[in-house]
Parts: C-alpha cells; sequence; structure tokens
C-alpha cells in the first residue's frame, strides 16, 4: 500500500518533548509553535503518552523525539518504524539532541541515566532508526557523525523566543549598590567535584563582603547561608524570576571536558536579554562554546582572572558597555522569529517531507 501525503493540507507535525523544563520548551515548544503560527503549512501537536494506534501513524507526517533513550522508549520508536514500512505510510521519524549524552561528566544529576551501555546502545538504535537527526551544536553533530556513523544529520541552533523575552532588561542595573550584584543561575547538575562552579568557590568566599553573590536554582553546599539564593522556577517564571533580581554582572563558568564543548551558548542569549554582560570560561584551547561568540569576555578557570574582570566591568564604564553589546550584538542576530531563524525548521522540514 503506497500512501501519499495530502499536498492540500497542512504537514501534521507530531513531538514528543523529553520534558517540561528548559529543554522541551527551547527545542520543541517554542520552535514548532511558532512555526504553526507563522506558516498556515503545518500543524503542531505534543504528546507525552507514546500512541499505539496504527491510524495515529497514518495521519501525521512528521513524529519528532527528544532524548528519549530507554528500552520501552527505543522499542516504540522501531514499533513506528516498522509500521510505517509495513503499510507503506510516508510518515518521518526525526530524533532531537542537545547535549552530550555519551560524555556526561560523573558529578552530573543526569548522568545514572546516560551512563549505562545499555542506554548508550538505544541511542545508538535510535540513530539508524530515524530518517534524520537534529543536534544543537556543530561540536556534536560531528561527534555522533563520527562515533556513529549518522548519515542524515543537521545542526539546528538554540534561539531565543522573542515574544517571551522582548519586555525585560529594561531597567538601569548599574550600582544599585557599593558592590556589584554577580548572579549565576542554574541546578544542580553543575555542583560537585569537578563541576562547572568548582573553581570558583574559593574566589566566592573570599569576596562575601566585596561582591554581592547571587545564586538562582541551587548554591554549592558550602555557601550556602552565605550567599543570597533563589529557589528554581519553571520555565514560563523562569525569565521574570531572573530580570526581578536586578543583577550587574552575570558569570557563566564551565569546567573544560568534552560534555561542556558540545554546550550551546543559550546562557548567554538569556543574560544578555537582560542587560547583563557575562563572564565566560574559555575551554577547550579556546574551543568553548563562549569562545566561539564574537567579543565575549572569555577568561580561562583561574580565579585570579575572573577577580580582575569582575573589578573592571564593575569600575569601568567602557568595558561594561563593551562586553554588555557584545552578548546584545549575538542576541540580535538569535531571535527565533526571525525569518532566517526560522526559516532554518521550515526549510528542515520541507526537504524532508518531499
Amino acid at each position: 500500500m503506497n500512501m501519499q501525503k495530502n499536498k492540500n493540507k497542512p504537514s501534521k507535525i507530531i513531538l514528543y518533548p523529553a520534558d517540561k523544563h528548559g529543554c522541551g520548551f527551547y527545542r520543541t515548544f517554542y520552535p514548532f509553535r511558532y512555526l504553526a503560527v507563522c506558516d498556515e503549512n503545518y500543524e503542531v501537536s505534543e504528546l507525552f503518552a507514546f500512541n499505539f494506534d496504527i491510524n495515529f501513524i497514518k495521519i501525521s507526517d512528521h513524529i519528532r523525539f527528544q532524548r528519549q533513550v530507554t528500552i520501552s522508549q527505543t522499542k516504540i520508536i522501531s514499533f513506528y518504524k516498522e509500521n510505517i514500512k509495513k503499510f507503506g505510510f510516508p510518515t518521518k521519524l526525526s530524533y532531537d539532541l542537545d547535549d552530550l549524552v555519551h560524555e556526561i561528566m560523573p558529578h552530573n544529576t543526569m548522568a545514572y541515566k546516560f551512563y549505562t551501555q545499555t542506554r548508550k546502545n538505544n541511542l545508538i538504535e535510535i540513530f539508524r532508526i530515524c530518517d534524520f537527526v537534529t543536534f544543537s551544536t556543530k561540536f556534536l553533530k560531528d561527534y555522533y557523525e563520527e562515533k556513529f556513523n549518522i548519515k542524515n544529520s543537521y545542526v539546528v541552533p538554540n534561539f531565543l523566543p522573542h515574544y517571551v523575552w522582548k519586555n525585560l532588561g529594561k531597567r538601569d542595573k548599574r550600582k544599585k549598590e557599593n558592590r556589584p550584584r554577580i548572579l549565576w543561575a542554574g541546578s544542580s547538575s553543575h555542583i560537585g567535584k569537578g563541576g562547572d562552579l568548582e573553581f570558583l568557590i574559593p574566589l566566592i568566599e573570599k569576596t562575601l563582603n566585596e561582591f554581592h553573590w547571587i545564586f538562582f536554582g541551587t548554591a554549592p553546599p558550602e555557601l550556602e547561608g552565605k550567599v543570597e539564593k533563589h529557589k528554581w522556577r519553571n520555565v514560563i517564571e523562569y525569565p521574570n524570576a531572573l530580570d526581578e533580581i536586578d543583577a550587574d554582572i552575570a558569570i557563566a563558568p564551565i569546567a573544560d571536558s568534552l560534555f561542556n564543548l558540545a554546550k550551546s551558548d543559550l546562557k548567554i542569549l538569556e543574560y544578555s536579554a537582560l542587560g547583563f554582560p557575562v563572564i565566560c570560561s574559555s575551554i577547550g584551547n579556546k574551543k568553548g562554546p563562549y569562545d566561539l561568540v564574537p567579543g565575549l569576555l572569555t577568561l580561562e578557570n583561574k580565579i585570579d582572572l575572573w577577580y580582575s574582570a569582575i573589578k573592571e566591568l564593575w569600575n569601568n564604564e567602557e568595558s561594561y558597555q563593551k562586553y554588555l553589546q557584545a552578548g546584545k550584538a549575538e542576541l540580535a542576530k538569535r531571535w527565533l522569529e526571525s525569518s532566517e531563524n526560522i526559516g532554518i525548521y521550515k526549510e528542515l522540514y520541507k526537504s524532508n517531507f518531499s
């Protein structure tokens, strides 16, 4: 049975997001909802429970999976593919990955989900089953293409939805106090031995009276009760909650690892939308995700360099504005709604539907 797509109807895209947090929203909810709004050729639905009805597969033009790796999830994706072939459905399957899950550092709370060989093998099988794979960075794409011989893969960068962030970062954030308000935002996956914050803890402890340190989401155990701390907020509340902290400077430290070399620069986009200049880690011989953004203040993970950079930003208005504008210049190119950026999604699915 050879079933052709009805070209007079919108292409029906079914999404299986990894979660209802940042990953699910930035890689799935935000871009595909906007795609459906701005282009009548696409109809989008998000699901969190797998559907085994053959008719569901039949009416779907495209089914997209995000970071599913368990045995049962792999069997379900395989079930879809088997029935697509059996009945001759034109349905395409794709998979999205935005982390180097084969190289998660041991301190990361997500490591246990991916360290087993079974789950690594599952991912390889899913790559084989799906018609194409999307990655958030070129490093990720190159890594998995080389390791697993993926034939049909694309880089789809992370973008920031303007309609979510457009009204933030409007206040004057300079010198509300006699010491800089320094913001770090992140989860517990960044904390622990070998974690992203480890090298900075001695600096923070030595400058508690000189700098106002603010932690959003979590803080290292050594700093509990010593720094300002804000609880984590869901992805909808997150932008406004960060904006209300009214920081002066943001920091984006990352440890030197393969996992972090594959990360995107999404955090820089968020901080820039809020009007914060950012001090970032330079890793991998200046090949890290923040090194790739022109003009950012990127430093080796040495506390004397970070201390000097904070002092420079705080005391020198020219430096402050220079690095703030560098972040904003990159952000201006990375709004989701620009025709070029949403066009990446349009072209990707247009070429793979035809």
